[in-house]
């Protein structure tokens, strides 16, 4: 492929297979990584939740089959795409979803072209799609209740969404094939059904109780079938197509525990349980969830969770209600042996709960306004006829809190930046240097230091707690 080589638009050039195959992309990871400026023409199409086959080029590395789950912005006008390795022999099923070093491999396109891990993406041949839905289906097939299925899905009479390269170099959009995780609550012979988990927060906060435990997501086996060729989904009335699947099965928890501890330090050095951040391969409707194990475990000094506010419920996702009251449960059966406190914070008609390490009660009771702190509004919140103070203290109050809970300054500067209330860049930026001046004051007088998120930041709490909390939760 390096041989041949034809000139393309003006002073760059393109390998031939390249120009000659739009199914075909050739990347390169090495010490002299060769890059490609942007190809107007390229069609080439990556379809969410698809398999694609992934061809080693160095000797020694071995090919395997990737699944594309995720794309993140890169800076810039660059993307990063996410693959996960789907392991599977015939019909062989994966017992539960294993996290390993090199489960995921990244591809990034920038201005510059393409570049990516040392090998060649390629769609599947009908034989290899055929086979690869084959193993979905035998994963589906084998599901029992309480099992969660990590899938992606779309209409079924849709083509289903993709990343198209063409169309990020004229807009930036990309969209997706729907992702959820889902959990079978029941099933009877070839029929299973499942609750669903929506993907979006936005999407999670409107879903209302009612729908949650009527809208039930449907899958239908012919039972005259001997190979399970024959599968029906419903999504309500409506047929879909799933594109592949991840089993978690019922250990939710330690599912969780194994990405924690798995990512930590990858990508870039980042510690696992900055979520927003390094959940780009983990179903992302458990990112709440992680976060409270990201406390038991020694990563986070503490985490809030939003129970009731006009917009926002984070107790809807799955595994927050069951961790949360678990851990209750724990405390109230083992008192200060369970190295976690807790209290509920009140800001008007908002409520929080909040899980904290022993020793950092000082970032519990530091956090501001002090005792009604809430998880996913800054506050206070503004009096409508003289707004102004209370913008200044949202901002005050954000950069305070963001630093007391140990992120790093420039992601809470970042975030206070773009913080959306009405005051100027400028006046944001003093209140962002009075915070900081203030927080160096209060640690001193109080002898202690900021929180630093990662690992070893606290020892995890006692096994013998921590796996009760976690059977308590997956019972």
């Amino acid at each position: 492929e390096q041989e041949t080589k034809q000139t393309v638009g003006l002073d760059y050039e393109l390998p031939e297979s390249l120009a000659a195959n739009q199914e075909l992309i050739s990347v390169f990871l090495d010490a002299n990584t060769q890059e490609w400026r942007p190809i107007r023409d390229l069609t080439t199409l990556l379809t969410y939740g698809s398999p694609y086959a992934f061809t080693a080029k160095v000797e020694g590395q071995s090919s395997f089959t990737g699944v594309l789950i995720n794309d993140e912005h890169a800076g810039g006008g660059a993307w990063r795409l996410t693959f996960r390795k789907y392991h599977f022999t015939g019909t062989e099923r994966q017992q539960f979803l294993q996290i390993s070093d090199d489960d995921e491999c990244l591809v990034e396109i920038d201005n510059n072209g393409i570049r990516a891990t040392n090998a060649t993406i390629a769609r599947f041949s009908d034989e290899q799609q055929q086979e690869f839905a084959r193993s979905v289906r035998n994963y589906i097939y084998e599901t029992q209740p309480g099992d969660y299925l990590w899938l992606w899905l779309s209409d079924a009479k849709v083509e289903a969404k993709s990343f198209n390269y063409s169309e990020y170099l004229s807009s930036d959009i990309t969209t997706k094939t729907d992702e959820l995780l889902v959990r079978c609550v029941s099933r009877l012979n070839n029929t299973l059904l499942f609750q669903l988990y929506p993907t979006d927060r936005m999407d999670a906060m409107r879903q209302t109780i009612l729908q949650a435990d009527t809208d039930l997501f449907t899958i239908r086996f012919d039972s005259s079938s001997t190979d399970n060729s024959a599968m029906q989904v419903l999504l309500g009335q409506k047929e879909m197509s799933i594109h592949s699947v991840f089993p978690i099965g019922k250990k939710v928890v330690s599912f969780l525990r194994r990405y924690i501890e798995t990512k930590e330090g990858r990508p870039n050095g980042m510690s696992s349980c900055y979520m927003y951040h390094a959940a780009a391969s983990m179903p992302q409707a458990l990112l709440y969830a992680t976060e409270i194990l990201c406390v038991l475990l020694g990563y986070k000094p503490l985490t809030l969770i939003q129970y009731s506010s006009p917009s926002e419920h984070q107790w809807k996702f799955p595994m927050v209600r069951e961790l949360s009251q678990s851990i209750v449960a724990a405390k109230m059966l083992l008192g200060d042996q369970l190295d976690v406190g807790m209290r509920k914070n009140k800001y008007r008609d908002d409520e929080t709960l909040v899980f904290y390490r022993s020793a950092r009660d000082y970032v519990n009771q530091g956090l501001l306004p002090k005792f009604e702190s809430q998880a996913l509004h800054p506050l206070p919140y503004p009096d409508s006829e003289k707004p102004e103070p209370d913008w200044k203290l949202q901002i005050f109050n954000a950069w305070w809190n963001g630093v007391m809970l140990g992120y790093p300054e420039y992601f809470v500067d970042s975030y206070c930046e773009s913080f959306h209330n009405g005051l100027s860049q400028e006046e944001r930026v003093v209140q962002m240097r009075h915070a900081k001046a203030s927080i160096v004051r209060y640690l001193q007088s109080i002898g202690k230091s900021l929180p630093v998120i990662g690992r070893g930041m606290e020892p995890p709490i006692d096994e013998a707690h921590f796996q009760l909390i976690a059977d308590m939760a997956q019972s």
